[in-house]
This record gives structure tokens, sequence and C-alpha cells, in this order.
């Protein structure tokens, strides 16, 4: 592996984890996102930068309202039972 992409992937992990810290929104994946791009796993293509988009989309999507019924948030407001 060259030298470069080691020093990318180090950048870029700490890019992420400054982010994370600073909105106080903890994300391992999203590390694992900046490393693959970094690491060239993912190319900065149309293609590539689609299917990233399309996966945040269908997470975002799927994700996010199973979480707020586990937790018993709806529509923005605690769900007293």
């Amino acid at each position: 592996m060259p030298l470069s992409r080691v020093g990318a992937s180090a950048i870029a992990m700490g890019i992420c984890l400054l982010v994370q810290q600073l909105l106080k929104a903890s994300h391992p994946p999203a590390a694992a996102t900046a490393l693959l791009i970094a690491l060239g796993g993912f190319k900065l293509i149309p293609s590539d930068m689609l299917a990233i988009a399309v996966g945040v989309g269908l997470i975002v999507l799927i994700g996010e309202p199973l979480r707020r019924a586990r937790v018993g948030i709806l529509f923005g407001k605690k769900h007293n039972d």
C-alpha cells in the first residue's frame, strides 16, 4: 500500500472523528465509509458516489423510523403509554 494512501486514511479518520466529536454524534459506519474512500475501495466517480448516496438514503428512510418506533418517539413527540 502506498504511503500516500496511509496518510490519506489517517487524515480521513482524523477529520471524521473530529466532526463526530464536535457534533456529539458518534457513528462508526461513517468512519468506515471515510476509510473505504481513502483506501480506494470506492472511487470519487458518479457511480460509486451514487451507491453511497443510495445506501445512506435507504438507512435514513428505513432505519430512522424503526429507531424512533423502538425508542417510543413518534413524529417528534415522546409516546407515553
